[in-house]
């Protein structure tokens, strides 16, 4: 069995979420917020960053997809959000779902055109006590 070494990991990083699509692996570094794109045919490694008004909007990334025009959809947990990234240099294209509050993405899973988020988050009960609740929502996403 060979290995690849993902370039640009650091002592903080936490590897994942990762997505097999094509040639590339595409992994989410969990407390740091990056993307990393390895492409397996030329054994190289690519790190993304995604900044919009000062916010990085992949920390906490909890998933990651990768959509049928080659895009990157990222679940991140501390938006409640998936974003639609450019997975040649990062660059977000748009949000394509702004999920509840409280309603945190754990883990995605895309098929065809259906995107299946896990959700975590808490809620009110009977009173004031804070009750869990878990979820799993699908998306028809038509037009990336």
């Amino acid at each position: 069995m060979e290995s690849i070494d993902i370039d640009g990991v650091d002592a903080k990083s936490k590897i994942r979420y990762l997505k097999c699509h094509r040639q590339f692996v595409y992994a989410t570094d969990l407390s740091v917020g990056r993307l990393f794109v390895v492409d397996v045919n030329k054994r190289s490694t690519k790190r993304l960053e995604c900044f919009v008004d000062g916010a990085n909007v992949l920390k906490q990334a909890t998933g990651v997809e990768v959509d049928p025009a080659g895009n990157v959809l990222v679940a991140s947990a501390y938006h409640d959000a998936i974003q639609v990234l450019n997975a040649e240099n990062g660059q977000r294209l748009k949000t394509l779902i702004t999920l509840p509050w409280r309603s945190k993405p754990m883990g995605t899973h895309l098929v065809h055109r259906f995107l299946h988020v896990i959700c975590a988050g808490s809620g009110s009960g009977n009173g004031n006590e804070e009750v869990k609740q878990t979820s799993v929502k699908v998306f028809a996403i038509c037009d990336i």
